[in-house]
C-alpha cells in the first residue's frame, strides 16, 4: 500500500518539474522574444546582436519580409547584410534567407490582421504610400516593428512573466512532492525505528506485578 501512494506521488511530482519546466520556458521565450523586438525597432540593423541562437536576428529577417509583402513594398530591395556597406537606422536587410522568405510568403489574411493590429497600436498608416515611398521603406519598417512590439509588450508581455511566475511555482512543488514521496516510500523504517525504540522501553521499565 505504502508503495503505490510512494509511486502515484513520484508520478505527481514528475508531473509538475516537466510542466513547470515547460511554462517557464514558454514564459521566458514571449519575454525575450519581446525584448528582441524592442532592440530589432530601435537599433541599425547592422549592430543587432545575434541573440540567444541567432534568434534576434531571425526576427529582424521574419519581420522585414513581413513588412515588405504585407505592405506590398515593391520598391523595397532587400540584400543579404553581408553586402551593406552603410549604417544608418533606416537601413535594412537580411542575415538569413530562408527566415526572410517565411516572412515573405505570409498569406494576404494574416497580413491584413497584423497591419490592422499594429497601426492602431501605434496609431499611424505604416503601410501607406507615402510612408513606404516618399519617405523611405526603411523608416516605414522601423514604425511596422515598433508597432509590432507595442502591441506584444501591452497583451503579451504580462502573459509571459504569468507564465515564469506560474512555472515556478509548479516548480517549486515539485520538491515538495518529491519529499513526500520519499517519506511515504520509507514508512517500514519508521515503524521499525519505533517499535525499537518501545521494546527498549519496556526492557529498561519496571517489571510488571500480577494483580
Amino acid at each position: 500500500m505504502a508503495d503505490a501512494k510512494a509511486a502515484c506521488i513520484a508520478f505527481y511530482a514528475i508531473l509538475q518539474f516537466i510542466f513547470g519546466i515547460v511554462i517557464i520556458v514558454a514564459g521566458a521565450i514571449l519575454v525575450v522574444y519581446i525584448g528582441y523586438l524592442g532592440t530589432i525597432s530601435t537599433t541599425p540593423v547592422t549592430e543587432l546582436k545575434p541573440g540567444i541562437g541567432n534568434t534576434q536576428h531571425y526576427l529582424s529577417d521574419y519581420t522585414t519580409g513581413l513588412f515588405k509583402t504585407c505592405c506590398d513594398a515593391v520598391t523595397m530591395i532587400v540584400q543579404p547584410c553581408s553586402e551593406l556597406t552603410t549604417n544608418d537606422l533606416n537601413d535594412y536587410c537580411y542575415f538569413d534567407e530562408n527566415v526572410f522568405n517565411t516572412g515573405l510568403n505570409t498569406p494576404e489574411a494574416d497580413c491584413q490582421a497584423a497591419i490592422d493590429t499594429f497601426e492602431k497600436e501605434f496609431d499611424t498608416e505604416i503601410c501607406s504610400n507615402a510612408a513606404i515611398t516618399t519617405v523611405s521603406p526603411g523608416r516605414a519598417l522601423k514604425s511596422f516593428q515598433s508597432g509590432a512590439h507595442a502591441y506584444l509588450e501591452a497583451y503579451w508581455l504580462p502573459a509571459g512573466i504569468a507564465f515564469c511566475v506560474f512555472g515556478s511555482l509548479i516548480f517549486l512543488a515539485f520538491f515538495g512532492s518529491a519529499y513526500l514521496g520519499c517519506c511515504a516510500s520509507n514508512p517500514k523504517k519508521e515503524n521499525q525505528s519505533a517499535g525499537s525504540t518501545a521494546g527498549t522501553t519496556q526492557k529498561s521499565g519496571a517489571p510488571m506485578t500480577m494483580a
